[in-house]
């Protein structure tokens, strides 16, 4: 977890604006996301809760189409101000599995992939979080799994680096929260 202050954006009696982060680092890049806060004590003081989600991956990507298992950490934040995790981190596991598909485009093979978040938990409380979607499942076809019930925005973006794929890292957007992982081929 890490914070930085902005004198650029600076509140009453120049009090600086703040940026809190919590994510982690693996070989081939970082996860992340953020909190800020602008303006502090004015009456147009700017807050965005997990307003930022960072994802940086080193371009050293295979072009073998991988296969396998990875499991490792996710990190995130209340999406907006009437999320319940508000003001809030939460982290927990991530497992990721990954299947050849059997439908071809041109050279690339699209592939079974299913990404379950388990064991997450709020950072400050330590009380048990579950997030309007924990499972993605994307086939052929895209989604194989609906969601339950509605969902505003469920969305999962991912990709792998290393030599043969051997980190994966995504961002990810439910309900009430958002956020991104890492994890590491087993």
């Amino acid at each position: 977890q890490a914070r930085a202050l902005n004198s650029f954006d600076s509140g009453v009696d120049r009090r600086p604006g703040e940026e809190i982060a919590i994510g982690g680092i693996l070989d081939h890049g970082y996860f992340m996301v953020t909190r800020q806060r602008e303006y502090i004590g004015r009456d147009y003081e700017d807050e965005e809760i997990g307003g930022e989600t960072y994802v940086y991956r080193h371009e050293d990507s295979s072009s073998v189409v991988s296969t396998g298992r990875w499991q490792g950490a996710l990190v995130g934040t209340g999406r907006n101000a009437t999320s319940p995790l508000y003001r809030q981190f939460i982290m927990g596991d991530v497992d990721a599995t990954v299947e050849l598909g059997t439908f071809r485009v041109g050279d690339e093979v699209w592939r079974d992939i299913a990404v379950e978040f388990s064991n997450v938990r709020n950072i400050d409380t330590g009380a048990t979080v579950t997030l309007s979607r924990m499972r993605w499942e994307f086939d052929n076809k895209c989604c194989k799994s609906p969601a339950s019930g509605i969902i505003v925005r469920p969305r999962i973006d991912m990709g792998f680096r290393g030599p043969n794929d051997e980190e994966l890292f995504g961002a990810f957007e439910t309900e009430e929260a958002v956020g991104a992982f890492g994890a590491k081929k087993q």
